[in-house]
């Protein structure tokens, strides 16, 4: 019971690495993904902007 208590207070899984750390590990990958994502976005409106001014 009280390896159980610090396993749940140090957050650690069983390769060592810190919850914390891998929830933090995350949240930084879908910012990330979440920007590279919005650009795409932009440029694809972009173009269908530019296909909207040059069609007849």
């Amino acid at each position: 019971m009280k390896r159980k208590l610090a396993w749940i207070f140090t957050c650690s899984d069983e390769i060592g690495q810190g919850l914390v750390e891998y929830a933090l590990i995350m949240i930084l990958v879908s910012v990330i993904a979440v920007t590279i994502l919005g650009e795409i976005g932009d440029i694809v409106k972009d173009f269908f902007g530019i296909a909207d001014y040059l069609s007849p």
